[in-house]
């Protein structure tokens, strides 16, 4: 019957240990690159509130509009970005014709069904626009 070599036990042991107490010498390169995409996600969303921040106070300042002549606050989409040919007051508001109007609702991702005045009145409500 096969007896245990306590010798080669002893010197893998041996070896184990020597290795083991060079763990802490590994580079940590999976949890730097874990850091690096956390660090990216953080960017992203740190992006994403500067541009829900300015669309909500662009908003905020459009509800508070008592003059249909006083200028309106540019609303930027969920990107951060400018509509072209964007109403400059609230009378430019009311005077755009249904393409235009399709045009900047589309820029903002909502639904171009309706009438004329229903679309009108869809786009005000994105735009924070009370005083139509």
């Amino acid at each position: 019957m096969a007896q245990p070599n306590f010798n080669n036990l002893s010197q893998a042991l041996q070896t184990a240990s020597q290795e083991t107490a060079l763990i802490p010498n590994m580079p940590n390169l999976n949890v730097a690159q874990q850091l690096v995409r956390i660090q990216a996600t953080l960017v992203n969303i740190q992006n994403s509130l500067q541009t829900v921040d300015t669309r909500n106070l662009a908003r905020i300042f459009n509800s508070r509009l008592t003059d249909p002549n006083s200028n309106i606050e540019i609303v930027p989409d969920i990107n951060g970005n400018n509509p072209e040919n964007y109403p400059q007051t609230i009378v430019a508001l009311r005077a755009m014709n249904g393409q235009q109007i399709n045009k900047l609702l589309r820029f903002y991702g909502l639904p171009i069904n309706g009438s004329v005045k229903q679309r009108r009145n869809r786009l005000a409500r994105n735009l924070g626009i009370q005083l139509l």
